[in-house]
């Protein structure tokens, strides 16, 4: 059904469609590909229609068939294969099948064993708190501490606290270094005001500086790395090139935000109370007894943020929907 609705919406042949095909598709309608890939575009760059949000979407849905079909009907348990360091940065990844690629809507499929619960713990603007503690910004870390970052940056950048959606978009697109006058093209392309995106923006001094920094070091050193020596390495010697100085601050973040998220669950796993299910990208799936206060774990995983930053920060974390809530329509 949402093959035949993508289809049909874009005039695009009845197939998931692959890098190539997107490519095919975008640039003739001016977007540009040079430095950046697929991914990048689909996930930060705003779009006129919908394109980039229902292929995001349709991929979800895919890769989720893909983990339905890989389970026998006859299977009541499943024993996936773990792989602590899946990614460059560190992250834990099930295989065969790969659990983590189960769409929302088709997580029903897990349920918890006779007797016990499931819950699940989610860090709340993770990525966020990440940068304001390893950038030292005042201002970044004065906002994450106030309540939720990105409904600040939707009241500012588009008198619209609604937007959040489109305000961590941006956010991140920021952060992760796109170019100042394509980033507010693309607040402006959401519906901002250029001037109230600006403003925004320019007060994150300390965090300019700091990503400055990690750039030098990436060029001069030719590897960055977290606290514990996760790096990645340079291919070439020269100037940076804007795909790389991405990569540096990407592997700064997301490999620090594997590392937290590594500890949180050693010390959950350390009460017996508790069994890990499913581990995300900076959430986890958890069983335990229907007397089990799942706060509990709450604590540990915000307590794990803080500690790994002496209190720099306060991390953030909350229990969250799993799976679809009670009733929702499933899509085919």
């Amino acid at each position: 059904m949402a093959l035949k609705h993508f289809s049909s919406k874009y005039s695009v042949p009845l197939e998931v469609p692959s890098d190539e095909d997107i490519v095919e598709y975008l640039e003739p309608r001016g977007f540009d590909f040079s430095g950046v890939n697929v991914d990048y575009v689909l996930n930060f760059v705003p779009m006129q229609n919908e394109y980039a949000d229902d292929l995001l979407t349709l991929r979800k849905i895919h890769k989720s068939r893909m983990v339905l079909a890989a389970i026998p009907l006859s299977q009541k348990k499943i024993f996936p294969i773990v792989d602590s360091f899946g990614s460059i940065t560190s992250r834990i990844y099930f295989k065969d099948p790969s659990l983590q690629n189960l769409a929302k809507q088709h997580r029903d499929i897990l349920i918890p064993d006779e007797g016990k619960l499931f819950s699940y713990v989610d860090y709340d603007q993770y990525e966020a708190g990440i940068m304001a503690a390893l950038s030292g910004d005042s201002v970044l870390t004065k906002l994450y501490a106030e309540g939720d970052l990105y409904e600040i940056a939707a009241e500012s950048i588009f008198r619209d606290v609604t937007k959040r959606k489109e305000a961590k978009r941006l956010f991140l697109s920021y952060a992760y270094g796109m170019r100042h006058r394509d980033l507010i093209d693309a607040a402006y392309g959401y519906g901002a005001d250029r001037q109230h995106a600006k403003v925004f923006f320019k007060q994150f001094s300390e965090f300019e500086d700091w990503k400055s920094r990690v750039y030098s070091q990436f060029e001069t050193d030719g590897k960055i790395g977290t606290a514990l020596g996760n790096h990645i390495k340079r291919e070439r010697t020269g100037a940076l090139s804007e795909k790389e100085k991405r990569s540096s601050i990407s592997q700064q973040v997301q490999g620090t935000a594997s590392l937290i998220f590594k500890k949180a669950l050693i010390t959950m796993s350390g009460d017996p109370r508790v069994e890990l299910k499913v581990p995300m990208h900076d959430a986890v799936l958890f069983q335990h007894q229907a007397g089990f206060d799942p706060q509990v774990v709450v604590k540990i995983f915000a307590e794990a943020m803080s500690n790994h930053f002496e209190h720099k920060v306060t991390g953030k974390a909350s229990l969250a929907p799993f799976g679809p809530p009670p009733g929702a329509v499933q899509i085919a």
